[in-house]
């Protein structure tokens, strides 16, 4: 009898590094006394959901949304037989944070018919579940933002993030930064800047990380999440043009392709350079099937004369 010896092969398994592309919503349900209910019914809904979420409250009336689409004016109705329905309006969902909503229910009023109770959910300043520093950045407010249209070039607007595309964070060395796209690194491994540029208006919020890294991101520099934009139920549309022509441009005092020290000792005739720039932008969204696919298109094409 023939006897085959047994072989075992350990792989190793590779971790890669991603990024967090959403966020969560959590709380606690609880009765005008103040004593935590069960089973209550919590469905979230908003624009960037093809479907409404459902939750119900624990043992302890606590419920988590997990993986929620970055965006805004998310609504929770809330339902538990013998106590009011509420709603819960106005509510952000940050990128990588979790949005704090806690409701307490009233009993039922002696009039006939349903009510709510209509809260607006302000998003708290200071998120109490991680410890790391830095800035959350969505699109409107980037929009409003005096910078160039370029994702890279955000971080250097965050307290504690050096200037540039290939910014460094807090005396570290700029190679040491991170760009996350959709929860992909796609920062290059020789500076640490960013190899997938993106148009402006892709993207639907940016984080910006500068200390306190949670071990996903593999950094020991600046971060910068972004997460890109999607369709909704609703047609939307951006237009925009940077203008940037030569008599607006500031120009050398000395022509193009000669050294400062030249100018001191020749009289040289060549005209001074003369830098034009332009860049339109567009973005269009919306459904091709409603509830079901979505699409968005956004593309922009720079032009420079010298």
């Amino acid at each position: 009898m023939k006897r085959w010896p047994l072989l075992l092969l350990l792989l190793p398994t590779l971790a890669r590094a991603t990024g967090e592309t959403t966020g969560r919503v959590s709380g606690y349900v609880s009765d005008p006394t103040g004593m935590a209910v069960w089973g209550a019914t919590l469905t979230l809904h908003g624009p960037a959901l093809q479907r409404p979420m459902k939750r119900q409250s624990d043992e302890n009336g606590r419920y988590v949304f997990e993986n929620v689409p970055v965006g805004q004016k998310y609504i929770i109705d809330i339902e538990l037989p013998g106590f009011e329905p509420q709603k819960r309006r106005a509510i952000n969902v940050l990128l990588g944070q979790t949005t704090a909503v806690d409701i307490q229910l009233d009993l039922p009023t002696a009039t006939a018919g349903e009510t709510y109770e209509i809260k607006e959910q302000r998003t708290p300043a200071i998120n109490p579940e991680s410890a790391r520093t830095g800035a959350e950045i969505g699109i409107e407010k980037a929009t409003m933002l005096p910078l160039f249209q370029q994702a890279q070039g955000l971080p250097q607007l965050v307290a504690g993030v050096g200037p540039g595309n290939t910014p460094s964070s807090r005396g570290g060395l700029s190679r040491w930064g991170r760009f996350y796209v959709d929860g992909m690194d796609t920062s290059d491994v020789t500076d640490g800047s960013i190899t997938a540029p993106l148009n402006w208006y892709a993207a639907q919020d940016f984080e910006i990380i500068t200390g306190g890294f949670d071990a996903q991101y593999n950094a020991m520099g600046m971060v910068e999440n972004m997460v890109t934009r999607t369709g909704s139920n609703d047609w939307t549309y951006d237009l925009s043009m940077t203008l940037s022509p030569a008599a607006f441009a500031a120009k050398n005092q000395v022509p193009s392709s000669q050294p400062s020290y030249v100018n001191d000792y020749t009289n040289n005739n060549l005209p001074l350079p003369d830098t034009s720039f332009y860049s339109p932008n567009v973005a269009v969204g919306g459904p091709l099937i409603r509830d079901r696919l979505w699409f968005y298109f956004s593309s922009q094409v720079n032009f420079s004369h010298r």
